[in-house]
């Protein structure tokens, strides 16, 4: 995952009103506003805001249009309104900008390639992951800090992450290593920093790839995994 700089996001003036003048904001829920709601009672409040798809859009727009957590590549359909810090423990942020990115759907979806006798055994081969399996639980490594982004590291043959203790904890808890994002990790990481022969890239064209990842298309997206890509080709470089 790559680091979010929130403090150069701003949430749509519109969306920012809203939230205030129904007393969603963090200053009206910490001075007692809807002290009978839970915090996934609040969201589903946040969510009827007129505006609040031109917010997820603006989300969307501050990420690349990636997944906050494993990198891919989101088209729109199934994406999920993520809370870095848990709606249960923290009631007081869930309309706000600061605290909301938006992640994958996460596996809800089963490809229909997965095969088994039942739901259930089919959910077995593809486990959730990223906001679909940390549900309401803490992470040790957010997007929103800047000391992490280049210590989750990626194995280039295999597409495995690998890091510290803090980062394996974070990892677990967002089934990063789950074998389809691996595959889909691996299969990207040769493509873009292998030759066709197998061989690493000379440094000066790890060093484009890198570079090129770093850099938004015309529409504003990044490229599918692209800090994967980019984190490969710098450790790559010899």
């Amino acid at each position: 995952m790559r680091y979010i700089d929130k403090a150069k996001c701003h949430a749509p003036a519109s969306y920012v009103a809203e939230l205030k003048a129904a007393k969603l904001d963090e200053a009206s829920i910490l001075g007692g506003e809807h002290a009978g709601l839970t915090g996934d009672e609040l969201f589903e409040k946040v969510k009827q805001l007129p505006s609040y798809k031109a917010m997820k859009r603006q989300l969307l727009d501050d990420q690349g249009y990636v997944c906050c957590y494993c990198n891919r590549s989101i088209t729109g359909t199934g994406d999920i309104t993520e809370h870095v810090e848990p709606k249960s423990a923290n009631r007081h942020l869930v309309g706000e900008y600061k605290n909301l990115l938006v992640a994958c759907e996460g596996g809800q979806q089963i490809p229909p390639t997965v095969v088994g006798r039942n739901q259930k055994a089919r959910r077995r081969l593809y486990p959730l992951h990223c906001d679909q399996k940390k549900g309401d639980k803490a992470i040790p490594i957010s997007p929103l800090s800047p000391k992490w982004e280049w210590e989750i590291h990626f194995n280039t043959l295999n597409g495995e992450v690998y890091g510290n203790p803090l980062v394996m904890d974070t990892v677990g808890k967002l089934n990063l290593n789950h074998p389809v994002l691996k595959k889909e990790r691996e299969v990207e990481i040769a493509s873009l920093c292998y030759d066709g022969s197998g061989n690493v890239l000379s440094n000066e064209q790890l060093d484009k790839v890198f570079t090129k990842m770093l850099t938004r298309d015309a529409n504003g997206h990044y490229h599918n995994l692209y800090y994967v890509i980019a984190s490969a080709a710098l450790s790559l470089i010899r």
